[in-house]
């Protein structure tokens, strides 16, 4: 599985930054979620390259924000 953290040697991407940043000061109760943020950066990482992406994630996860938020900073074409 692929491990996605904050790493003070790389820029940190728009789509981790709403995650991290803008959503818990806008969305009352919003908490952080790893496996959130790795399931949006592996949505944003796909429509980047055109590639196919499938996840899989239990309940609670965050899946809607995690492919919804990366759509909206991705520009194709």
């Amino acid at each position: 599985m692929l491990e996605v953290g904050i790493d003070v040697l790389r820029p940190i991407s728009p789509v981790e930054k709403i995650f991290r940043e803008t959503l818990p000061g806008v969305v009352s109760g919003y908490e952080v979620r790893e496996q959130q943020i790795q399931m949006a950066l592996m949505v944003e990482r796909g429509l980047l390259h055109d590639e196919h992406v499938i996840a899989e994630a239990g309940t609670g996860t965050g899946k809607s924000y995690a492919y919804l938020i990366p759509l909206s900073f991705v520009r194709r074409g």
